[in-house]
């Protein structure tokens, strides 16, 4: 911590300081009413304003008229003097506020080729630029100036900003380092902010930098409003005269002190020129507005009937939609009626070739299976064949030895009746065999004749039931065809009925979209006469 003391002129009066000594008890129980009063909250609301003593209204109202400005200044003064003594004994804290400026650098700018001037802005806060008469003093101050974005003609030095370049060079530069720590600091930039602008006969460019505590340093903006949000964050008013005052204002200043003169450096310093100025600029527009008011109220009533228009037709429009929706909806019906009666048509002719078909195919299963049976019985009378032929051939054989044996009785009697015997017993033979081959052929007659009869008989039925299968299938396909034939012929009409919809919902589409831009037309007109009327 720093600690500020104001010290006191060695040369003022005794006088002033027994008044100041004599007037500090009535000071000290005047501060202890206003803090009451500020605690109870009926302190006035001008009480921060430096220059006004607290209750010095209530007082002047009770003052004869000739002795109120004497009485005023009197206690102003004593006021200042106990507000310093109350300074010299408070340690203040050091409080570090960004925007202070710590250098700048001239290149080829008014009479310095080459100029780089530091200033200890860590320990003092007021610098003293001090050298003989063309030395360029005033040329670092137009730097300072200009390189924060000044005007050629606020430094009375030339009316244009190419005229501040050195003679015989191309261009200058200007470089203005400002502090970016403490208070009210930038967050977009480093420890220090550069200024650099770089003037040549024709333009001007600036260059916004960031510099850190190491020295490295980088491009933020190049942009001239990025320079005038900073001045307005530090509070850098180059144009106010209490702010900036050039030599040549202030020889003006200091040597003519006319009342005209005053009032405009006082117009100037506390702005009032620019709020007259834009008091004026308001008027003349609040003038134009009121004009534009009253158009626009005048068009306002007839987008008003407009809208009323719009807004029936919007509502009759409303109407038609839904009742195109209600007749689209009972169309697909309509179409879809028949469709739906035709198609359980279809399904129970279906049900019912399927049906037949099943029949078709058992009656094809036992037609396989009488055929195996009919094979089983011609390879029985195969069988039974081979077996009379084999009968046949014995019985030839026994015949053809009968004869011998009769060819033989005639030369032997004994053998005659042993052949006779032996023949009697072929005999017997022969009849059994005969006997076994007509039961055989009789068995076989009644197998084949039996089967063939069922066969025939049951291939007859399942052929005329395949006929009649065949009969229906052919009728159902009929009817299949003509329902197909129904069937497109409504789904033809359903096409065109689509098709016809397609254009209603294309002509819906059309309106709407007229109706759509009507609308963002309204909206239109609403917002720019609110925009007018803002």
């Amino acid at each position: 911590m720093r600690r500020y003391k104001r010290e006191y002129s060695e040369s003022a009066s005794e006088a002033d300081r027994a008044e100041d000594e004599a007037s500090q008890p009535r000071l000290q129980r005047r501060r202890q009413e206003n803090d009451e009063n500020r605690v109870n909250g009926y302190a006035s609301s001008n009480e921060d304003d430096e220059n006004q003593v607290p209750g010095v209204e209530e007082d002047v109202e009770n003052l004869p008229s000739t002795s109120v400005s004497r009485r005023l200044q009197r206690r102003r003064s004593v006021e200042v003097a106990d507000l310093s003594r109350t300074v010299e004994s408070i340690d203040i804290e050091d409080v570090v506020v960004a925007g202070q400026v710590k250098e700048i650098e001239l290149e080829n700018f008014m009479c310095h080729a080459n100029l780089k001037m530091r200033f200890d802005t860590d320990k003092f806060n007021c610098f003293y630029i001090v050298g003989p008469n063309g030395s360029g003093k005033s040329a670092i101050f137009a730097g300072l100036n200009i390189g924060l974005g000044g005007k050629g003609r606020s430094n009375n030095r030339g009316n244009s900003i190419s005229s501040y370049i050195k003679e015989g060079e191309a261009s200058a530069k200007i470089r203005v380092h400002l502090s970016n720590i403490g208070a009210n600091r930038l967050t977009a930039y480093d420890d220090e902010i550069i200024i650099e602008r770089i003037i040549r006969q024709s333009s001007s460019t600036y260059s916004l930098k960031s510099m850190d505590k190491h020295g490295k340093q980088r491009i933020v903006s190049t942009a001239k409003k990025d320079l005038d949000n900073i001045l307005k964050r530090f509070s850098i008013e180059l144009e106010n005269p209490l702010c900036w005052l050039s030599q040549d204002r202030a020889r003006e200043f200091l040597q003519e002190m006319k009342p005209n003169k005053l009032y405009e450096i006082f117009m100037i310093t506390s702005e009032l020129c620019i709020v007259n100025a834009h008091h004026t600029t308001t008027a003349e527009h609040l003038e134009d507005m009121q004009k534009i008011l009253d158009n626009w109220k005048e068009k306002q009533k007839e987008m008003k009937q407009n809208f009323d228009k719009l807004k029936q037709i919007a509502e009759a429009t409303g109407k038609i939609r839904k009742c195109e929706r209600e007749l689209s909806k009972l169309n697909w019906i309509a179409l879809w009626i028949p469709m739906k009666n035709n198609v359980g048509k279809v399904e129970s002719i279906e049900k019912a070739v399927d049906a037949l078909q099943k029949d078709i195919e058992k009656c094809q299963k036992k037609i396989e299976g009488r055929d195996a049976e009919a094979i089983e019985l011609r390879q029985s009378m195969e069988t039974m064949q081979i077996r009379y032929d084999a009968i046949a051939t014995d019985i030839a054989k026994k015949r053809a030895e009968i004869q011998q044996w009769k060819r033989v009785q005639n030369d032997d009697s004994f053998k005659s009746r042993q052949i006779a015997n032996r023949v009697a017993a072929c005999k017997t033979k022969l009849k059994s065999h005969d006997y076994e081959i007509r039961e055989a052929n009789k068995l076989l007659e009644s197998v084949l004749g039996r089967a063939d009869r069922d066969i025939i008989g049951e291939k007859a039925e399942l052929q005329r039931k395949v006929d009649e299968a065949q009969h229906l299938l052919e009728q159902l396909k009929e009817q299949r065809n003509a329902l197909n034939q129904q069937k497109l012929a409504v789904e033809s009409e359903r096409n065109e009925m689509f098709e016809n919809l397609q254009d209603c919902d294309a002509n819906i589409r059309t309106y709407r979209n007229e109706i759509t831009k009507i609308e963002r037309n309204q909206r239109e007109r609403e917002r720019i006469a609110k925009d007018q009327m803002a």
